[in-house]
């Protein structure tokens, strides 16, 4: 038998089998490597997943000369698939005829068997699960232990649903019956994804409250542009918000904002630790390179956390590790750990997860992590020697003014000195006032940075200070310059990794240090769900650089934003970076002439009377 697959990417090698990896950079497509291979005359055809209208049609061509064709399809239900490829274009006697069974499943996880714990099912908990009332039986919930650290389950297990394409099914597509009149008619005597999973609770392999989670769907209300840039609103069933996004796609629809209508699901458990800037770049770097080599996420988990790092990283990564293997989003898993995980750094994981492309998202991810970590350590590195020249002028000014000329001045007075020169009478009251005042002045100097910090909490002056801070010469386009490229940065990576333009912008957002900035995207955002277009918002705020608008002008033009995005990215932390290198540059001159003016005056001071008093002995 010739079996060969498409997979994106290939995550186990199989004996026996030829397996083929996509690569969309190059042109391999699921479509185009199918036409390709089916010259081959295989047998069996698995596509790791029909995604477009293109690769469902060569699919079908395969299977209508009756050979057979494994594919996968990302809907809610078995049902689901057919309305699926509907969508696709498919013509419906075409499904008539080359479907065969649909099989839908979802994973739940498995309680833990050292510790699971029985218990009886009020009537409430019994309305949900579908049970009689009298329902006499005891179920089992998680509790938690050391085997499967403290979260109550271990391991996954399948919850399937079978839909047989049975002639009173194909009829019904036939007709083009809807999703519900199909299942109806399908699942009549035979056990659909809910009922199937009540087994596995019944028997305590797993818990009523997962079942509930994975199988009865949130209700999530959105908001989204049809293709002709109408906006419509309403209400979609799905998992989770990602899915619930990936299936507005399906439906020809551009998602603007996707909100669940009830309450969120609580948390995973709290993870401690943190992660420097260093780590979570390496960690990052780490996770991109063994993704791309073919590894799962558990997989590079378990690689990452036994590369010698410090103990409390590979603590917090096996965290990360034991939940995606309980079956939580690698995402999700990271939300576990705030603090070594920014929220930030989650969007774009969640986002790239949603649109299947992880390992290039992280990748993408782990340059930025990078370019931030290389132009703080630049920035530092070039301030070290102006800041140990700074602190070590600022000690001998202060020796010379405390100790050196009050000795002059008792000198002076032996000497019988009254008229001393306008220089030196206020080189001695400066030294007086630091004598005297000088702990009192450093007092109201950390009382002064103390005040103004506290200030900075509150919104109205903060916004004055970053407004003025932009207005201030020299300082201010620099500062503007930074947050253009972080506004542009975040946004081509979330953009780029799948995200809808709100979710873009709002971390774009969320990244912005700048109120004044975070106004502007807040503005940015009202305009866009208005169908206002992206450049044109920008500009209307006026405190983006006029290169950015230009250019993300010319990727709406291309269709292309994120891309446009990137290279005006590129392009300001450029000019930043330029300017940065140049004002360090000039710095340590100038630390050196002020050092040199200031001790050059009161060695002066101290000099004039000296010379003073050779000229009357001299007279």
């Amino acid at each position: 038998v010739n079996i060969m697959t498409l997979e994106d990417p290939v995550e186990y090698g199989l004996d026996g089998i030829s397996q083929t990896p996509m690569d969309h950079k190059v042109g391999l497509t699921f479509a185009a490597t199918l036409r390709s291979i089916l010259r081959n005359d295989p047998n069996i055809v698995m596509v790791g997943e029909i995604r477009d209208a293109e690769t469902a049609e060569v699919a079908l061509e395969f299977a209508l000369t009756g050979r057979l064709a494994l594919s996968t399809v990302h809907t809610n239900s078995s049902a689901g698939a057919i309305t699926r490829l509907r969508d696709m274009g498919i013509e419906s006697f075409l499904l008539a005829s080359t479907l065969r069974a649909i099989l839908a499943q979802r994973l739940v996880r498995r309680l833990c068997p050292h510790c699971k714990a029985r218990y009886m099912a009020d009537a409430a908990l019994a309305g949900k699960l579908g049970l009689p009332a009298d329902f006499s039986g005891s179920l089992c919930r998680p509790a938690g232990c050391e085997a499967c650290r403290g979260t109550g389950y271990s391991g996954r297990l399948g919850v399937y649903e079978l839909l047989l394409i049975t002639p009173a099914i194909k009829r019904l597509i036939h007709e083009q019956a809807s999703e519900e009149a199909i299942e109806r008619a399908a699942f009549a005597s035979a056990d659909m994804l809910f009922s199937n999973g009540m087994r596995h609770v019944i028997s305590g392999e797993t818990s009523a409250e997962e079942l509930l989670h994975v199988c009865r769907m949130a209700a999530y209300d959105y908001k989204a542009l049809t293709a002709d840039g109408r906006r419509t609103t309403g209400v979609i069933s799905a998992d989770n918000a990602r899915a619930a996004r990936r299936e507005l796609r399906a439906r020809q629809l551009t998602p603007v904002e996707v909100e669940e209508s009830g309450s969120a699901r609580s948390g995973s458990p709290r993870l401690r630790g943190r992660l420097s800037h260093k780590q979570r770049t390496l960690f990052t770097r780490q996770m991109a390179v063994l993704l791309q080599s073919g590894m799962t996420v558990e997989q590079a988990l378990t690689a990452a956390a036994a590369d010698g790092s410090a103990a409390s990283v590979r603590a917090l990564i096996l965290g990360v590790r034991a939940q995606v293997m309980e079956g939580v989003p690698f995402a999700d898993a990271l939300r576990a750990a705030p603090l070594a995980f920014p929220t930030l750094y989650r969007s774009v994981v969640a986002a790239g997860e949603s649109a299947g492309r992880l390992p290039a998202v992280l990748d993408q991810l782990a340059i930025t992590l990078e370019r931030t970590y290389k132009m703080a350590s630049q920035a530092k590195a070039a301030l070290v020697y102006p800041a140990v020249l700074g602190g070590m002028a600022l000690l001998m000014i202060s020796a010379l003014m405390i100790f050196v000329v009050p000795k002059l001045v008792e000198q002076f007075a032996m000497l019988g000195t009254t008229q001393l020169p306008m220089l030196t009478r206020l080189v001695i009251g400066a030294s007086d006032l630091a004598r005297t005042w000088g702990w009192l002045i450093v007092a109201a100097v950390a009382a002064a940075i103390f005040l103004f910090s506290r200030a900075l909490k509150s919104p109205a002056f903060r916004k004055s200070a970053d407004a003025l801070l932009l207005r201030l010469p020299l300082i201010g386009p620099m500062v503007q310059t930074l947050c253009a490229a972080q506004f542009a940065r975040v946004h081509a990576t979330l953009a780029g990794s799948g995200a809808t333009v709100i979710e873009a912008l709002a971390a774009a957002r969320g990244a912005m240090g700048n109120t004044v900035f975070r106004d502007a995207a807040t503005s940015i955002i009202e305009q866009v769900q208005q169908g206002a277009p992206l450049s044109a918002s920008m500009r209307k705020t006026g405190v983006f650089p006029p290169i950015l608008t230009h250019m993300v002008q010319s990727g709406e033009a291309a269709r292309d934003v994120p891309a446009m995005m990137n290279r005006g990215a590129d392009f300001l932390e450029s000019e930043f970076e330029s300017t940065t290198r140049t004002l360090l540059s000039l710095l340590e001159p100038a630390i050196i002439i002020l050092l040199g003016g200031i001790v050059g005056t009161i060695v002066l001071s101290i000099m004039l009377p000296i010379m003073q008093l050779n000229t009357l002995a001299l007279g």
